[in-house]
């Protein structure tokens, strides 16, 4: 069996002390003839000698007095007694560090190392010892924290970030150090080169990066900063190079139930000066009936010219377009038409 030492200067779990007595003792304690000093924790663990003959427990010696051999016969002078106190130790429940183990119960360790794994499967990695800054609460959800801070995700390898979340609420995103991706605090999305030399994207409400003063929910796309198309609340695609969204629209509307009464079947502007080419096509309820397609002008003073006009299948009910109330409007001569309208026009104010 292998000798178990407990520390590294010299001491085993064996120590002896020994004492040469006066005439007339019946005890020893205390510092011994080599100046060691007599120390046990239980007498059990005490093998008493008396002129190399072993004593008996209790019978012929006694432990009651803490770090004292007594109730000896009266020896007399330079009688010899040696004492072997034998050290007593715990092996401490841990989990091997070879072939691992189970930990029942939370397991924390020092300040300076900063984690925690708890019994439930709680991970804990702590900036201090009172905030922690990753935490996984065992549900398989990892959740980082601060406490007033940003959070970052740093590319040690290539010291540069990766992210930031910051206390503001905003996200940034960054490709080789260069941040490629935000959503602002007011919850406006922004992708593309913020330092305007390329292009960005803006999702938001309308036509800035802020929402507080939302009037007209919308999608913006912008290059070097500038809008160069939208996606306005009704659905309409805008595309300008001048950054004047409001003078071009993109419109394809599906009216059905159509009949003998004008109905809109396009939303030109909301301005009194207009001007578009409209591509209108439709049919009857009844899938064999008529088809048609037209072509149409929309003039800037609001009158609406047939350019072209087609008969896909016989002859359809006879119709008339107008504007109304800046919406393009159309009476059939009778039937139930549903009509596919796709028109590109040019505002003028």
């Amino acid at each position: 069996m292998s000798y178990i030492g407990k520390t590294t200067d010299g001491f085993g779990v064996r120590d002896r002390f020994v004492y040469v007595v006066s005439a007339g003792a019946t005890s020893v304690s205390g510092a011994d003839a080599n100046g060691a000093t007599l120390k046990f924790t239980d007498g059990a663990y005490v093998d008493v000698y008396l002129n190399g003959v072993l004593l008996k427990p209790t019978t012929d010696y006694n432990t009651s007095t803490a770090n004292t051999i007594a109730g000896i016969s009266a020896m007399t002078v330079s009688d010899e007694v040696t004492v072997i106190v034998y050290d007593v130790f715990t092996v401490a429940d841990t989990v091997s560090a070879t072939s691992g183990g189970t930990f029942n119960g939370d397991v924390s360790l020092p300040d300076n190392v900063k984690a925690r794994f708890g019994a439930d499967g709680d991970l804990q990695i702590f900036h201090n010892v009172n905030n922690s800054v990753v935490r996984d609460n065992g549900t398989g959800s990892l959740s980082l924290q601060s406490n007033g801070a940003d959070v970052n995700v740093w590319d040690h390898a290539n010291t540069q970030y990766m992210a930031d979340f910051n206390t503001a609420g905003s996200v940034d995103l960054y490709h080789n150090g260069s941040k490629k991706f935000e959503t602002t605090s007011a919850g406006a999305l922004i992708t593309g080169s913020l330092d305007m030399n390329g292009g960005e994207v803006i999702l938001d409400a309308d036509a800035d990066t802020s929402i507080t003063a939302d009037t007209d929910d919308q999608i913006d796309f912008k290059v070097g900063g500038t809008d160069k198309m939208r996606i306005d609340a009704t659905g309409r695609l805008q595309i300008g190079t001048d950054g004047n969204l409001d003078r071009t629209r993109l419109v394809t509307q599906r009216t059905t139930g159509i009949g003998t009464s004008a109905t809109v079947i396009a939303s030109v502007g909301t301005v009194s000066s207009f001007g578009g080419h409209y591509f209108v096509t439709g049919r009857d309820a009844n899938s064999s009936a008529n088809r048609f397609c037209d072509q149409l002008v929309v003039g800037t003073n609001g009158s609406v010219v047939v350019l072209h006009s087609s008969t896909v299948r016989g002859g359809p009910h006879s119709r008339t377009y107008d504007n109304g109330s800046e919406n393009l409007r159309v009476t059939m001569g009778g039937g139930s038409y549903t009509i596919q309208v796709f028109c590109i026009d040019q505002l003028t104010s």
